[in-house]
């Protein structure tokens, strides 16, 4: 069983591999802790209630789903992430644990931009008003939102020598 395991996840990405190879991992440790004989619906909605016992989110949930199930062999027709009591299982977790998005507040871009406009002509900026106007207009423009100081701290930062 090992085998085919590894070989379904070198099919897979290797962030994807990252992923779901904890939750793969936490499944055999289950079956085996839990002498589970045959691979069934009720033993995976168990370790994926399990999960829930034991604090975890909805998305680390439907996560440790995604995983599992991309190798176990289908009951029936039907996958077993995609068997109607698991997905009722996880419609459940929602409810009670929902996922909440992951930035909760927004701010006025048009607020820094009106500031910036009623600065002086750049030509008669001192040093300091260029590289402030600079940074934030570098950080408007950055592509990864959560992560623009961040982002521009490293590359104001980063070795040159390299």
């Amino acid at each position: 069983m090992l085998t085919a395991i590894h070989l379904v996840m070198n099919s897979w990405r290797p962030n994807t591999t990252k992923s779901y190879s904890t939750y793969i991992k936490k499944w055999l440790d289950y079956i085996a802790s839990n002498n589970v004989r045959d691979i069934t619906i009720a033993a995976f909605a168990n370790f994926l209630s399990n999960l829930y016992i034991h604090g975890n989110s909805y998305s680390t949930i439907n996560l440790a789903r995604s995983g599992v199930a991309a190798f176990l062999a289908p009951d029936g027709f039907v996958g077993f992430g995609t068997h109607p009591i698991i997905t009722k299982l996880l419609r459940g977790v929602f409810h009670k644990r929902p996922a909440f998005p992951k930035y909760t507040s927004t701010w006025n871009v048009d607020v820094v931009i009106k500031f910036l406009s009623e600065w002086p002509d750049i030509n008669v900026m001192t040093l300091k008003q260029l590289t402030l106007r600079l940074v934030m207009l570098l950080c408007l423009l950055c592509l990864l939102p959560g992560q623009r100081g961040e982002t521009i701290y490293k590359r104001m930062t980063r070795d040159t020598s390299e």
